[in-house]
């Protein structure tokens, strides 16, 4: 009985180690296409200002570094949310 809590619990922690954060997708989807949009826009000393530019944009939406991380590294296979993005960015920035 207490090896099969036992597995039970380790199964439970490794498979809780492969989920990586979520995110809301339409709010991702909007803070970074207007975000490749504006940064375009602006003018930085270095490169450390972009960062703390998009930190800032980030916080103000109450996203941290491991959620934006996780989406963009979800736009990598997900071909849809990469259009979406585009679709945003070019709703946002161009038309």
């Amino acid at each position: 009985m207490r090896y099969r809590f036992l597995a039970v619990t380790l199964m439970t922690m490794v498979a809780a180690a492969g989920c990586g954060p979520t995110f809301d997708a339409d709010l991702m989807v909007s803070i970074e296409a207007r975000w490749m949009c504006d940064v375009q826009r602006s003018v930085y000393e270095d490169t450390g200002d972009i960062d703390d530019a998009l930190s800032e944009r980030l916080t103000g939406n109450g996203v941290n570094n491991e959620i934006y991380r996780a989406f963009k590294d979800a736009l990598i296979d997900d071909l849809a949310l990469r259009e979406r993005v585009l679709a945003e960015y070019e709703a946002y920035c161009v038309g």
